[in-house]
């Protein structure tokens, strides 16, 4: 057995400097093939609109999500509530 510690803040921290060098615009959303099957992303990463949903219907706040997804800009889950809120209306997935 190999024992070995993770430096957290390390993996944090690259992950920080890796949202602000990410390609795409924050706020867009993107359905790119081969990516998790052609499902709708946010703009340069491969997280789903659709998780970012589930979290705002659960009343997770921004905060808890940006922990969850550090690679997120506050932009990005504007437009996921704007989404969720036109497709109430719109009757989406029915």
């Amino acid at each position: 057995m190999i024992s070995q510690v993770l430096d957290l803040e390390q993996i944090r921290a690259t992950a920080r400097r890796a949202a602000k060098e990410r390609a795409g615009v924050p706020g867009e959303v993107e359905a790119r093939r081969a990516t998790l099957g052609s499902k709708p992303v946010f703009a340069g990463t491969r997280i789903p609109v659709a998780a970012v949903q589930a979290y705002l219907q659960r009343g997770v706040s921004d905060e808890e999500i940006f922990e969850a997804y550090p690679l997120l800009e506050p932009a990005d889950i504007e437009t996921a509530r704007r989404m969720m809120h036109a497709c109430s209306f719109a009757l989406c997935g029915a």
